[in-house]
């Protein structure tokens, strides 16, 4: 059997025992929505982080069409795609196409917007900070690109978002997610310790734990330490209420508590599947998107012939004990494919995904 057939055959797995999505009794029903730039234009692809302020009521969200990026790598075209940060008035859902506003139209073809992990920082009202792991591609000295990433803060006024922090620095050459602590503080995920190519690849096949989470630090100058640096995949972070920060370790299939201060790894948390994004919910659980097969995942994301659907699952997470409880499962993505974070509201719940082009409300029962 072929990779690409083994790959196959892993997300088509478990199609005839579990095909129909199903979610928790705490909502009502769930269903896919389409998100438009205005109401207009394409759906919008890659919606893989969402942040919400309930003071407002609103949901920050970012996306980037990954498919069309590697696509243009692989071509080595003049320019690549990019993507952008939206916001969504939560008040506006319950159709199966919503509006949003695009934040980042002028900063692109200026600064590069494919944006990753976000975070606000709130105060007491409206949030008044936007943190956003950013990736942008640099020439690699052989007519190609490769990945970095820059930790973006963004100032939120009644017009929209301006720029009023930017860090560039080795340290986060890797930067997944982040974490904000304060208005000029915050914790940012790198999925692998090293990197070059050569030493992620090993990373990868020994199955080394060498993934970090920083403490970076805006004023009085740019400033970067490590926090934990024995991680396994270092993705998704959540802040939660006493303080404690939890950090998903995706190829560990775990959670990693560090406690409040210094940042040391308290407990760690087995799971069913490895853990992407994460957020904390008003009961103090934890909410994560599970991925449930890896391999399958990635042979998606590189548009294999025969993969247009992989699972999603998002699970409720006691963080003291690890106990989960199972949210919203779609087995074979029929609903949507390969989820990423499960964001709360007053009034229920957003998933959203690494790739498709939408995303999934679930309404809390009434």
């Amino acid at each position: 059997m072929t990779v690409r057939a083994l790959a196959a055959a892993l997300a088509l797995s478990g199609c005839l025992v579990e095909p129909d999505p199903g979610w928790a009794p705490d909502f009502a029903g769930c269903s896919r929505i389409e998100l438009r730039v205005d109401g207009t234009g394409p759906p919008i692809a890659g919606a893989e982080d969402i942040a919400v302020d309930p003071a407002v009521p609103v949901a920050y969200l970012s996306a980037y069409d990954r498919r069309a990026v590697a696509d243009a790598l692989a071509r080595r075209a003049a320019s690549l795609p990019e993507g952008g940060l939206y916001r969504l008035d939560l008040t506006t859902l319950g159709a199966d196409r919503v509006a949003v506003e695009d934040l980042t139209a002028d900063f692109r073809n200026v600064d590069e917007m494919r944006p990753h992990g976000i975070d606000l920082w709130p105060d007491d009202g409206p949030a008044t900070h936007l943190f956003v792991v950013n990736r942008r591609y640099v020439g690699d000295g052989t007519a190609g690109r490769v990945r970095q990433a820059e930790l973006l803060r963004f100032a939120i006024g009644a017009d929209g978002l301006s720029l009023d922090g930017r860090i560039r620095h080795p340290g986060l050459c890797r930067a997944n997610d982040v974490v904000a602590l304060g208005p000029d503080r915050a914790l940012v995920s790198r999925d692998h310790g090293a990197c070059a190519a050569g030493p992620r690849t090993l990373e990868r096949v020994l199955g080394l734990t060498a993934a970090q989470v920083v403490e970076v630090r805006f004023a009085p100058t740019p400033q970067l330490d490590v926090v934990v640096d024995d991680l396994f995949f270092a993705n998704g972070l959540a802040r939660l209420p006493d303080g404690r920060v939890a950090v998903a370790e995706t190829r560990g299939r775990r959670l990693a508590v560090l406690a409040p201060g210094d940042g040391t790894v308290e407990r760690r948390l087995t799971l069913p599947a490895g853990p992407d994004n994460l957020s904390a919910a008003a009961d103090g659980t934890v909410l994560a998107a599970l991925h449930p097969r890896l391999l399958a995942l990635a042979a998606y994301l590189a548009d294999w012939p025969g993969i247009d659907h992989v699972p999603s699952w998002v699970v409720a997470v006691d963080p003291l004990d690890g106990r989960t409880r199972t949210l919203f499962r779609d087995p074979v993505g029929r609903m949507l494919s390969a989820a990423t974070v499960a964001a709360p509201f007053d009034g229920g719940l957003l998933i959203g995904t690494v790739q498709d082009r939408a995303i999934v409300l679930c309404r809390t029962t009434p």
